[in-house]
């Protein structure tokens, strides 16, 4: 028999106790502009990465990753400019 951290227990009862808004991250404007800023240069790499680097390998271009790219661009510049928020 494996003994088990009685402490394992304790936090996830005293976390259900806990209203769901003080369990959340926090986050202050300054923050949330750095993050939302780091997801719009995330969103560039990930569209250099599956688009410019089938150029890079001297692949024919695959519409199927061109898509992809632009799909994941736009969903991560999307969160990026939801997180900045007015």
């Amino acid at each position: 028999m494996i003994p088990r951290d009685p402490w394992e227990f304790v936090a996830a009862a005293l976390s259900l106790r806990l209203p769901a808004a003080e369990t959340m991250l926090r986050l202050n404007p300054r923050q949330r502009a750095a993050l939302s800023e780091t997801f719009r240069e995330l969103a560039n790499l990930v569209a250099a990465a599956l688009v410019i680097g089938q150029v890079v390998a001297e692949q024919p271009p695959s519409l199927w990753l061109i898509l992809m790219g632009f799909g994941i661009w736009v969903g991560f510049v999307w969160f990026g400019v939801l997180l900045e928020g007015d």
